[in-house]
């Protein structure tokens, strides 16, 4: 008879699956969800009818923004995302790089995917034609930035110059 190790109460089994993700996984999902959150939760016109748009759009089967994201249904998603991805802001008010402004919806992404399970949507696949509109207006957003510069901070301190008495002692060293 095989030996067989006691089941794990459900904290355990949690936290067990908890950290099969890695902790900036977690910490972006967290990150993007809130920027999702704070953008909901600040905007003005939350009324999906009295929102004006430039796009196809079958208004009547668009949730208000007041509906919780974890309980959007595609065209819900569709429609608000795309605006999201119109007015999402830094910090500063300017716009996200190209890459910040994907890790964004990827954050949001996974994060249904993650409570929804099996039920979730993946609105960054596109081949669903569900979320076309989405899809344009990120790469259009994506594009925009980038034809404007805006560009990721990256912050390389300044090398210092070495001597040639210290080149002479690495080479002495053996170090070149």
């Amino acid at each position: 008879m095989a030996n067989f190790r006691n089941p794990k109460a459900k904290d355990e089994e949690e936290a067990w699956l908890r950290e099969t993700i890695p902790s900036n996984t977690r910490n972006t999902t967290k990150w993007s969800v809130k920027i999702f959150n704070q953008w909901q939760h600040s905007r003005a016109n939350k009324c999906a009818k009295n929102e004006g748009f430039g796009f196809k759009c079958n208004i009547d089967d668009v949730q208000d923004l007041n509906v919780d994201l974890t309980e959007m249904t595609p065209s819900t998603l569709n429609f608000w995302l795309t605006k999201f991805i119109g007015e999402v802001a830094n910090k500063s008010g300017g716009r996200y790089p190209p890459k910040s402004l994907y890790v964004i919806v990827s954050g949001i992404n996974r994060h249904l995917q993650n409570v929804n399970a099996e039920n979730s949507v993946n609105f960054l696949n596109k081949n669903d034609r569900r979320f076309c509109t989405f899809h344009k207006a990120l790469d259009a957003e994506m594009r925009e930035a980038t034809k404007l510069g805006v560009t990721q901070a990256t912050q390389k301190e300044p090398r210092e110059n070495i001597t040639e008495e210290e080149e002479a002692l690495f080479w002495k060293l053996k170090l070149l």
